[in-house]
């Protein structure tokens, strides 16, 4: 049987949940973290979403693994997906939180195209409730 999908109720601790998340992350890579972002349906306020935080990292160049991944899985981030042919784009699971970090290379496309559908949802009521 394959699992099951749990859509909760939007939660203000989803945000919190980011917060800490950006400050680790950030505190592990330091400037190395070009830019951390909360993506996806637990970062657009009153949207019901799967409880789980997506972040979208940005470090100079994703697949150069050797000057980040080590930091991350020191910290507990568990490396899942690896898509040289998307991006270069990566994904970790976290320590703690429920959460997909996803790595892209500065100037990435996918960013872009991550952040502009959340903003999306987050100004246009009607669309967010037709995604819902």
């Amino acid at each position: 049987m394959p699992p099951r999908v749990v859509i909760a109720e939007h939660d203000p601790l989803w945000l919190e949940l980011f917060q800490g998340e950006r400050e680790r992350i950030g505190a592990i890579l330091g400037q190395r973290a070009l830019r951390n972002e909360h993506a996806g349906s637990t970062s657009v306020s009153g949207l019901a979403a799967k409880p789980v935080t997506d972040i979208v990292l940005v470090v100079a160049d994703s697949a150069a693994e050797e000057a980040y991944v080590r930091d991350l899985e020191s910290a507990g981030y568990s490396p899942r997906v690896c898509e040289p042919d998307w991006f270069e784009h990566r994904i970790f699971k976290g320590p703690g939180t429920d959460l997909n970090l996803h790595v892209f290379s500065n100037g990435c496309p996918g960013i872009d195209r991550m952040l502009t559908f959340r903003n999306w949802l987050r100004r246009n009521h009607v669309d967010r409730e037709l995604y819902q």
